[in-house]
């Protein structure tokens, strides 16, 4: 009696190695020409796949780039550092950061993508707003003093989403060349207040 043949469960090894292929060479070419440059044919000439797999294997272009850059560069993954510490100049740090972040070229080709992909993909904004929103709702939380921490991140999220747009991807005068020295103390005031300052009329009224 010959032996059985055994079910293979999962993909075979075959495509294994096709899978991990295309994501290498997606995280490369996004990371080196940006989201919008980058297509499935380049993304299979590298990987030296047909672009049919690439389909197969991810259904969209949206979906490859989650896959394929976030693990590699996460935007967020700095923030439980930055967040300790003075709370007095928390403001400059997180712009600090956040705009060297930014001037960075492969992340913040990585960064426009995901909010380019967040427009017309609903796993990529579901990410974004676990990475940006809350994530740091959560660690603000945290820290002893700081009430509304998912609002405050919510406004704190409206000036990180607002220079993406207006510098990097619109590019409108003058901030789109402003130094980045310059562009730091822009935004660190108003980082500030939105963290630790008076909300305003937003602020809660004290329990009696």
């Amino acid at each position: 009696m010959g032996r059985k043949s055994r079910t293979s469960i999962g993909r075979r090894p075959g495509q294994n190695k096709s899978r991990r292929q295309i994501l290498s060479a997606a995280q490369k070419l996004i990371a080196d020409k940006g989201y919008d440059r980058t297509t499935l044919r380049d993304v299979a000439a590298s990987a030296g796949v047909d672009p049919a797999l690439i389909v197969y294997f991810f259904k969209t272009k949206q979906r490859l780039f989650i896959e394929a850059i976030l693990p590699v560069y996460e935007p967020g993954q700095n923030l439980p550092k930055l967040l300790e510490g003075d709370k007095a100049v928390l403001g400059q740090r997180l712009a600090t950061y956040l705009v060297s972040y930014l001037e960075n070229p492969k992340s913040r080709n990585v960064v426009v993508g995901l909010v380019r992909a967040s427009l017309s993909e609903p796993e990529a904004a579901k990410i974004f707003k676990k990475l940006f929103v809350e994530r740091t709702g959560t660690m603000l939380a945290a820290i002893e003093g700081i009430d509304q921490p998912e609002l405050r991140a919510n406004l704190a999220g409206t000036q990180y989403m607002g220079l993406v747009l207006l510098r990097y991807i619109l590019k409108v005068e003058p901030l789109a060349s402003a130094p980045k020295d310059v562009l730091i103390d822009y935004i660190a005031p108003t980082l500030q207040r939105y963290i630790t300052g008076s909300l305003g009329s937003l602020d809660k009224t004290p329990t009696t």
